[in-house]
């Protein structure tokens, strides 16, 4: 009777282990664990510390939480004027470096107004001889969320994606196609990714 039990018990713990494994394994067979994390929803003021850089003649008028979002109540919203050959941007100091190796992309939502420009993203590990940096075309208008393919970042140095300590929003218009309007320009809720959807892939070639 009680070798019986016993080996009902044994039965019964290998089929939860069993269960608990599947749960737990992706197609691949790997463990997949990791979900989605959000960075920045621009809802409250002090989420992210922002300070502006914009050589004249480019201007950044101003940067502030609009009520103008496509997730939540409010967006990042930054009124500025680029002219042609010139460039700004804003930089987000994180409080500690932060690992994102266990990603493999960012998703987020921007409101394109009509007046094309490039936007980029620089992500720095320390100073500037460690960086990635992933430009896109602002080309259309209203809201459209895109996906970053981080695979697709052109890296200078010996950067790696487990120590990102800054990064910085680039708005340039070096080419000089763009119009030279005061533009505002709406971007919200930052999220990173474990998994890109190509369909949504954005990168200015």
């Amino acid at each position: 009777m009680i070798k019986r039990l016993k080996g009902t018990l044994s039965v019964l713990l290998m089929l939860v282990l069993l269960m608990c494994s599947g749960c737990i394994l992706s197609k691949g067979g790997q463990v997949d664990t990791q979900e989605p994390k959000i960075l920045w929803t621009f809802e409250t003021e002090g989420q992210v510390r922002l300070s502006q850089y914009d050589p004249r003649p480019a201007e950044i008028h101003r940067f502030w939480l609009a009520e103008n979002a496509a997730v939540g109540e409010r967006s990042l919203a930054i009124e500025y004027t680029i002219p042609a050959g010139s460039f700004a941007l804003l930089t987000a100091e994180l409080d500690e470096a932060e690992d994102w190796s266990d990603y493999k992309g960012l998703s987020m939502w921007i409101c394109g107004s009509g007046n094309d420009i490039t936007f980029g993203h620089r992500f720095l590990s320390g100073g500037y001889n460690k960086m990635a940096e992933y430009w896109i075309e602002i080309d259309w208008v209203g809201w459209k969320e895109i996906h970053m393919d981080f695979s697709k970042a052109n890296v200078t140095g010996d950067f790696h994606w487990t120590e990102i300590t800054k990064v910085e929003f680039f708005l340039s218009n070096s080419s000089g196609k763009y119009p030279e309007e005061r533009t505002t320009l709406y971007y919200d809720h930052l999220v990173l990714l474990p998994e890109v959807e190509p369909g949504k892939v954005v990168i200015k070639q």
